[in-house]
C-alpha cells in the first residue's frame, strides 16, 4: 500500500471513528443511568415488605415503573451496542475496500453506516421514552404526597 493510499484510508475513517467516540459516551451514560432504577427497585422491594397496606399498591406501581425503565434502558444500551458493531464493521470494510481497491465493498460501507445511525437513533428514542417514565414515577410520588 502506498503512503497516499494509507492517508486516504485514514481520512475516510475519521468520521466513523468520531462516531465510535460519541456512541461510546452515550453507551457509558446509559449504562450508568441503568444502575439507578435497578438500585431503586431493590430499595422499594424492601420498603414494600414493611409498608402499611395502604402504601403497598403505590410502592408496587413505582416498582413497575422502575422495571419498565430498566427494560427501556436495556434496549437503549442494546441499540447503541449494535450501532458500535456496525460502525466498527464500516471501518474494517472501508479499510479493506480502500487497501485492496475493491469497489464492490463501497455499497456495504454505506449500508453499514446507515444501519449504525439508525441503531443510534433507536437507542436515543428508548432513552427519550425512559425520561417519560421517570416523569411518570415523579408524578405518582407527587400525587401521593398531596394526600
Amino acid at each position: 500500500m502506498y503512503d497516499a493510499d494509507f492517508t486516504q484510508v485514514l481520512q475516510a475513517s475519521i468520521a466513523p471513528c468520531v462516531m465510535i467516540s460519541g456512541v461510546g459516551l452515550l453507551l457509558l451514560s446509559f449504562s450508568n443511568r441503568l444502575s439507578r432504577p435497578l438500585d431503586r427497585v431493590r430499595q422499594l422491594k424492601k420498603e414494600h415488605e414493611h409498608a402499611p397496606e395502604d402504601q403497598k399498591e403505590i410502592i408496587y406501581q413505582q416498582i413497575e415503573i422502575f422495571y419498565n425503565r430498566c427494560k427501556l434502558l436495556r434496549n437503549a444500551v442494546g441499540a447503541l451496542t449494535i450501532s458500535l458493531f456496525f460502525i466498527s464493521s464500516v471501518i474494517l470494510i472501508l479499510f479493506i475496500s480502500l487497501s485492496l481497491q475493491l469497489e464492490i465493498l463501497k455499497p456495504i460501507v454505506r449500508i453499514g453506516f446507515v444501519l449504525s445511525l439508525l441503531s443510534m437513533i433507536a437507542g436515543l428514542l428508548f432513552f427519550f421514552k425512559d425520561v417519560g417514565e421517570t416523569l411518570r414515577s415523579i408524578r405518582l410520588e407527587i400525587r401521593n404526597f398531596k394526600r
